[in-house]
């Protein structure tokens, strides 16, 4: 099964959640590159202006080379972090399609809310199949985005570690 989601097709959802993917992205920064913490904002705004592309050869990535970016984990989580908030709003829309966008945001919102309690039917039921999905789409998003393997690992793992996932 092919997990990559064209960015394109879920943008203009993405444009309307920047604060969240800011908000989760900089949690797994913290976690995985804690000391990029203090410059997340601007490389965040930079990102968001100029994604970072896999495919790209540009040196000029947020202003250096790109030997420098394959040191700096944040776009790279900011990537993976993109990737795997609009499979999730894609995998809740499918399930909640009757319900109105606000309520679908404040479901994923839910997942990365770990600062309050939140009850377990308040939360969209994930299959082990989507858990495991998003796993892999981390990893592989953030490989793709140019993490090494155990990089990848580290950041997946602690994107997933951020989610407030209901126990069963």
């Amino acid at each position: 099964m092919d997990i990559l989601i064209s960015l394109k097709n879920i943008m203009p959802a993405l444009d309307e959640n920047k604060e969240l993917i800011k908000e989760i992205s900089f949690t797994v920064v913290s976690d995985v590159a804690g000391d990029e913490s203090e410059m997340f904002g601007e490389m965040f705004e930079e990102y968001y202006n100029k994604p970072l592309n896999s495919s790209s050869k540009s040196d000029d990535m947020l202003g250096f080379g790109v030997e420098g970016i394959l040191d700096i984990s944040t776009p790279v989580v900011i990537g993976m972090v993109t990737s795997v908030t609009g499979f999730l709003f894609s995998e809740i829309v499918k399930t909640f399609r009757e319900q109105s966008a606000e309520v679908i945001k404040d479901k994923v919102k839910k997942l990365f809310n770990k600062k309050t309690e939140v009850k377990k039917s308040e939360l969209p039921e994930l299959t082990s199949e989507q858990f495991a999905i998003i796993k892999k789409l981390a990893k592989d998003e953030a490989v793709r985005f140019g993490a090494s393997e155990d990089m990848a690992e580290k950041m997946s793992s602690s994107l997933i570690g951020t989610m407030n996932l209901p126990h069963t």
